[in-house]
């Protein structure tokens, strides 16, 4: 929005944040990246969470690929690595929130529609929707032919068989997603 009226006009008295902006050039693009202060301004010791989630380890993928590799028996094994882009940001924000994720920045007015990195309730909300995905990929995937596991937003599948058996099973997950809207 090019003024604080507007957006307010559209979404309500805002509580904006402060907003930095790094720039960072990454294999010749310029990259920028706005970071939202979400504790300093507030808005997190308005959000309750009654309980943490447990980050996965990297440990806990690993084993969980030796365990197939010792469960396949020799098969051919086939491991397809994934990144939800932006994961956070798939995550769309009640509107009469929205004004929590605002703020001023390049000479006009910001008010996010989906949850910010640095939302403290924002991690437990996608680890709630990734144990979703991974569930109904687990589903989707023949259980002797294929296991899962996530690392917060990388998805890691894992398949053994016939070629045209490990490309159908993949398949099915990759769908999967794609119909859940993930990118």
């Amino acid at each position: 929005y090019r003024t604080r009226a507007r957006a307010e006009k559209h979404h309500g008295r805002l509580r904006p944040s402060r907003i930095a902006c790094l720039i960072k050039m990454r294999n010749r693009k310029l990259k920028v990246r706005l970071i939202h202060d979400l504790r300093r301004s507030g808005v997190n010791k308005h959000i309750k969470v009654k309980e943490r989630i447990v980050l996965p380890r990297v440990c806990g993928a690993i084993n969980s690929v030796l365990q197939f590799v010792r469960l396949s028996g020799g098969a051919d094994l086939e491991f397809l690595a994934g990144d939800v882009q932006d994961a956070f940001k798939q995550l769309i924000v009640s509107p009469n929130e929205r004004i929590f994720l605002s703020g001023a920045a390049m000479g006009g007015w910001l008010v996010y529609w989906t949850v910010l990195f640095g939302v403290i309730s924002g991690l437990l909300l996608w680890g709630r929707v990734a144990a979703l995905i991974m569930r109904g990929s687990q589903r989707v995937l023949p259980h002797n032919i294929g296991r899962l596991h996530c690392y917060v937003d990388d998805p890691l599948v894992g398949c053994s068989g016939a070629p045209d058996v490990i490309l159908h099973a993949i398949l099915k997950v990759v769908i999967l997603c794609v119909a859940l809207g993930l990118n």
